[in-house]
């Protein structure tokens, strides 16, 4: 999906998420959704225990920030952003580059001085010199975040990673992070909805899919294919209930099969 004056996003291929891991898949998915509020939850303890994120003067920095920002009116509140508050974060800033540049075909850099991504799809000047085509900055930056977000499934309201076991150190304490930012939710639901297991799910139910060709799925293929296959299988069931009983209340729906699938 190409958006205008930025670049070429896409919803990445299953195979694509596996290389990089599922959960530092989750981690990108994770910073591209922190608001203010979500950002400075998630530097509360931040460099306790071992491996620590930020230099304590960065931290300091960071935490000060926090305190200003909460001493200020809510209209001078509302004039700020996330994107603000990110250019003094090297790390968030890092963290999120990383993000971009695996959601979008284009190359991406990051600009200090302009405070902004620039994007670069191949085109060059006369002098072989490679041409900027795109920028995310302050103003456009949420709706580039809500399309990334929404070509992998997610709003930005309602994202939210699953908690796993990794062994890289530090993309473990940013995991641990994010994760202080969420809300909660039972261990036995955030399971079942994590991408593995949707992918086994699938792939041992659906009637073409299986263990070797799901991989070559987008991950947005990955949610609709399978809340597809949730509803014909509700079909087939209540299509066998009155088969054998009868629909005397007429509460059976033909067409259930197909029904648009609420996202």
């Amino acid at each position: 999906m190409t958006i205008p004056n930025v670049g070429s996003v896409k919803s990445p291929l299953l195979k694509e998420i596996a290389k990089i891991t599922f959960s530092m898949y989750n981690t990108y998915l994770n910073f591209l959704s922190l608001d203010i509020d979500s950002y400075f939850k998630s530097l509360d303890g931040i460099n306790d225990g071992q491996f620590k994120l930020y230099a304590e003067d960065e931290l300091s920095l960071l935490r000060r920030l926090k305190e200003e920002y909460w001493k200020l009116p809510p209209e001078d509140q509302k004039d700020l952003s996330f994107w603000d508050l990110a250019q003094f974060d090297k790390m968030t800033l890092s963290t999120i580059l990383g993000a971009l540049r695996f959601f979008f075909a284009d190359e991406i850099t990051y600009d200090p001085q302009e405070n902004a991504f620039l994007l670069y799809n191949g085109s060059v000047n006369e002098e072989n010199e490679k041409l900027v085509t795109g920028c995310i900055h302050r103003e456009n930056y949420n709706d580039v975040i809500n399309v990334i977000l929404q070509l992998n499934g997610i709003s930005k309201s309602d994202s939210e990673s699953q908690p796993v076991k990794i062994k890289n150190k530090t993309a473990e304490k940013l995991l641990i992070r994010m994760e202080q930012a969420k809300k909660s939710k039972s261990f036995k639901e955030r399971s079942k909805m994590e991408l593995p297991n949707l992918i086994s799910a699938l792939a041992s139910r659906h009637s073409s899919i299986n263990m070797t060709n799901i991989w070559d799925l987008t991950v947005y293929q990955l949610y609709d294919q399978f809340k597809r296959q949730r509803y014909l299988d509700s079909y087939e069931i209540q299509a066998m209930n009155v088969a054998a009983w009868g629909d005397s209340d007429g509460k059976f729906k033909e067409t259930l099969w197909f029904e648009p699938i609420d996202n």
